[in-house]
């Protein structure tokens, strides 16, 4: 919204190595600018248009990057600690390596970015969109995954112990082998609801608020502690995972492939088993339960 003549132009410049810390560069225009190496520490830039910008060896460490298009973006070992990435477009950008320790990334779209080996370390990744991406085998001690968009990803392998991923999606993704131990994927406000004891059923839950983890591939999967409350695992293939201690209370289990998964102590009020498949052994009594 800001007129041309009242935007900083900067497109084409070579700014190599140069010392930008704390700047302002609202809406400015760095397309095509040369950054190697420049120092931009706790600079403002803000709805700045940074296409084809070379940001190798860029320093954003608690930068201010709201709204900024970094589609397609080099970000290969940048650091981006603590900085201000919410609304940021970064599709398909290479972000290999990258430090994202404590960055806010909430409202992101990060659909196919590269993130092998990137450090997401008390990330906030609520609302974010990360369709497609790979993760498989990373670690991934994200502050807040909660309503995020994972579906179709990569997640084999991947360490999600512990994590708040309320009403995430996580349709067709592959979390094969993956530890998602005492990780919270309930939908949203059930955690009060269970203090007051509510009778939780799957429909009783508006659709944006369950996890959504239909036809995602969970063989293997730890899920022992996890909180699956309304979960939809429609389709899901849960073949020998561990569900030990696990609520899923009112999840919607229809067609899921349960064979061989562990279910001791597992919290199986309300859960809807039209068409899966399961051991005949199960502790459950599946009549009631549908």
């Amino acid at each position: 919204d800001v007129p041309q003549q009242d935007r900083s132009d900067l497109s084409g410049a070579n700014l190599r190595g140069a010392d930008l810390t704390g700047a302002n560069l609202v809406v400015a225009d760095l397309t095509g600018a040369d950054l190697t190496g420049a120092d931009l520490t706790g600079a403002d830039l803000t709805g700045t248009d940074l296409t084809g910008a070379d940001l190798s060896g860029f320093v954003l460490a608690s930068a201010d990057l709201r709204g900024v298009d970094l589609t397609g973006a080099d970000l290969r070992g940048v650091d981006l600690s603590g900085a201000d990435l919410s609304r940021t477009n970064l599709a398909g950008a290479d972000l290999s390596g990258t430090d994202l320790t404590g960055t806010n990334l909430n409202l992101a779209i990060l659909d196919r970015a590269h993130l092998d080996g990137a450090v997401l370390t008390n990330t906030n990744l609520y609302q974010a969109s990360l369709r497609w991406v790979d993760l498989s085998d990373q670690t991934v001690r994200a502050e807040d995954l909660s309503y995020a968009d994972l579906s179709d990803a990569d997640l084999s392998g991947a360490d999600f112990s512990g994590r708040k991923m309320e009403a995430v999606l996580l349709r067709n993704a592959d979390l094969s082998g993956a530890d998602l131990s005492g990780a919270f994927l309930g939908g949203s406000g059930l955690l009060a609801a269970q203090q007051f004891d509510l009778d939780l059923k799957y429909w009783d839950v508006p659709q944006q608020d369950r996890s959504d983890l239909s036809g995602a591939n969970l063989r293997g999967a730890d899920l022992t502690g996890a909180n699956l409350v309304v979960a939809d695992l429609t389709g899901a293939d849960l073949t020998g995972a561990d569900l030990t201690g696990a609520d899923l209370t009112g999840a919607d289990l229809s067609s899921a492939d349960l064979t061989g998964a562990i279910v001791e102590q597992t919290e199986l009020t309300n859960v809807i088993t039209t068409g899966a498949t399961y051991d005949e052994s199960w502790p459950v009594d599946w009549a009631e339960a549908n």
